[in-house]
């Protein structure tokens, strides 16, 4: 095997490799609810900042009394969305992982899979709240946020909007890369194995 298992994080034995890991697999689920409250944690409070009126919009404005317990509680939902994201995702991605190495793959490279899932979901939201902005700079038509907002507040109230379902997206096309992408590295690695 070549330097490749190295950066991988896969063992260099064919024994090694071959020895099931169903608890190293399992260990990724509470791993992934904890990025997923850290990611959700960190985009809603930057929304939060960009455009408190997305926010009140939610019906959340009735609960604050200023704008700083306004962007805790956009805070405090981006944990709770973070963490049902964090565990579906999660789990999805555990299963697939289990599923392709037969149990067999150790806990960091699903770790190493589960960060690139993060880095491009994060790519998607920053790729999505861009999109939002230009859709209602360049076609307002399609929205009515000129009716409600001057037009910073739209482009803001757009970049929310649009960077959310952006993370939503990446997450889910990323989760799917990832498993096009790491079955490709297990087979390549099976069969260096048996070599």
């Amino acid at each position: 095997m070549d330097g490749w298992t190295h950066t991988f994080g896969m063992p260099e034995l064919k024994e090694d490799l071959l020895r099931a890991r169903p608890l190293e697999i399992l260990a990724l689920l509470p791993v992934g609810i904890l990025c997923g409250v850290l990611m959700g944690a960190v985009t809603n409070a930057i929304n939060g900042v960009v455009s408190p009126a997305y926010f009140s919009l939610l019906f959340w404005d009735w609960k604050a009394q200023d704008d700083f317990e306004l962007w805790r509680f956009t805070i405090e939902q981006g944990m709770l969305e973070g963490s049902v994201f964090g565990a579906v995702f999660s789990l999805i991605l555990m299963f697939g992982i289990a599923f392709i190495s037969k149990l067999r793959c150790p806990f960091r490279p699903g770790f190493i899979v589960l960060l690139k899932v993060m880095a491009f979901s994060l790519m998607f939201w920053i790729v999505g709240g861009f999109n939002g902005a230009l859709l209602a700079q360049f076609l307002p038509q399609f929205s009515n946020l000129g009716l409600l907002f001057n037009p910073g507040e739209a482009l803001r109230f757009a970049w929310v909007a649009g960077s959310i379902w952006g993370v939503y997206i990446g997450s889910l096309l990323s989760t799917i890369g990832a498993f096009v992408s790491f079955a490709a590295k297990w087979r390549r690695l099976e069969k260096e194995a048996r070599t």
